[in-house]
This record gives C-alpha cells, sequence and structure tokens, in this order.
C-alpha cells in the first residue's frame, strides 16, 4: 500500500488529492517491489481468501487493480485517464490565477479586463462558502470557485471555472453570487472562466440595466475571461 501510494504522487501528484504522505516519504516508489508486479499480484491472491473484512477485501481488488495496471517497461508510456475534467480545469485555473492575475486593467477604448502580467496578489484565490442566506433553508450553502477580498481596497474578485467553451444565456448562479456578496466590498469584479485555444482575452458577459440594481452606486457586470489552455495546463503541471 505504501508503494501504491508513493508511486501514485510520484507519476501524478500534480492531478490528485492524494493522503498525507510525509510519513510514508523514506520508503520511496523505488524498491523491490518495482517492477516485480506479476509477482505482487500473485501474492495478492494468495491473501484475499485470509481475509474477510469487506473493507479489507476491497482494499486487496483494488491493489490487484492497481498492479495489474502497472507496466515492467520504466521507458513506456505512463498516461491518465480522468473522468471529471471540470475538476481539473477548476484546479488549473486556481493555480494560474495565484500565479499570473494581477488584477483589473483598461483596455485602450476604456473596457475592463482580467490582465495576466505575473504580478500577482499576495493573497490567494480559494474556493468560497456562502452560508447562512436562506432563513427557510439555513443548511443550503454555496461555493464560488475562485474568491478574493483585497481588504485594502475593499475589492471583491468573483470568478467561476466553466469547462465548456459556449456560454449562451445567463449564468443564474453566477449572478446570484454576486448579489449575496455585493455588499462584502464597494468594488466587484465578477467573471466566468472558460478555455480557449486563441489568446487570452476579456469580454462582457453581463451588463446589467440601471433600473434592475440594486444601489445605484454599485454597476452590477460579470465577464467572460477566455483563457488558453495550454498556457493554463503547462502551468498546471510544472
Amino acid at each position: 500500500m505504501v508503494f501504491a501510494i508513493n508511486y501514485t504522487f510520484s507519476l501524478y501528484g500534480s492531478f490528485l488529492s492524494l493522503p498525507k504522505y510525509s510519513e510514508l516519504t523514506t520508503r520511496g516508489a523505488v524498491c523491490l517491489l518495482n517492477g516485480n508486479y506479476a509477482a505482487i499480484v500473485q501474492k495478492l491472491y494468495a491473501i484475499k481468501p485470509k481475509v474477510f473484512k469487506d473493507i479489507y477485501r476491497r482494499l486487496i481488488d483494488n491493489l490487484i487493480r492497481f498492479y495489474q495496471g502497472l507496466n515492467n517497461d520504466g521507458a513506456s508510456t505512463r498516461d491518465i485517464k480522468h473522468y471529471s475534467y471540470n475538476g481539473i480545469w477548476e484546479r488549473a485555473v486556481e493555480k494560474y490565477l495565484n500565479k499570473y492575475f494581477s488584477g483589473i486593467a483598461k483596455s485602450k477604448n476604456g473596457e475592463d479586463y482580467l490582465e495576466f502580467n505575473g504580478s500577482r496578489f499576495v493573497e490567494e484565490f480559494a474556493k468560497y462558502t456562502i452560508d447562512h442566506y436562506d432563513d427557510a433553508h439555513p443548511d443550503h450553502k454555496l461555493y464560488p470557485d475562485h474568491y478574493y477580498l483585497d481588504k485594502s481596497e475593499s475589492t471583491q474578485y468573483i470568478f467561476d471555472s466553466k469547462y465548456y467553451t459556449q456560454l449562451n444565456k445567463l449564468d443564474t448562479k453566477q449572478f446570484v453570487y454576486h448579489i449575496l456578496l455585493y455588499k462584502k466590498a464597494l468594488k466587484t469584479y465578477n467573471s466566468l472562466i472558460v478555455p480557449t485555444t486563441g489568446k487570452t482575452k476579456t469580454e462582457v458577459f453581463l451588463n446589467l440595466n440601471d433600473n434592475y440594481l440594486l444601489d445605484d452606486h454599485q454597476k452590477i457586470q460579470i465577464f467572460l475571461t477566455h483563457l488558453n489552455t495550454q498556457d493554463v495546463l503547462k502551468n498546471f503541471v510544472k
């Protein structure tokens, strides 16, 4: 089991959330087990009939599948299948934001856009929990993907990752985030973040009509930021 954890971490630690392994690192992933996978599988099959608790039998089954999936040729290509790309994209975007996002800049025509020049914030974006907003359902919660509050400037940033590239209608959840959080700061920047094969760019996704504003002094806009997929994923695997 120690070998399985450390071997997996050595290959895919950037992609997966794994158990705390600090106490196991001295054993490493390079040992006599490495390459002797057929023998390990035979040993596990021999052990299984002697184990009766379901939790341990499932563990043995999973270890058998793990070692059957490994190859003995260190030169062979190693790959991983992940069936929840939205989760990977969210984590990759957060790492990219925390390294490159430098704030809101203005284009030549005076439009705001998200700037990524590496002059990052001191604090970091993180997933945020909005709770106690519904008296009828006190246990209801919402979770914006990437949130940062700059208290010194009374400015907050509410960003949410979307793994698909096309958005053709109002994202009501993102709008609700804005409504629920707008009192936390004097200025709110809100953006959906989607992948693109082209250049990184920002466009206005929603510009709420003044007749619908909650506060005449707070304009409500939601940006749509297209982040170059290669830039984001290359940074993620570094």
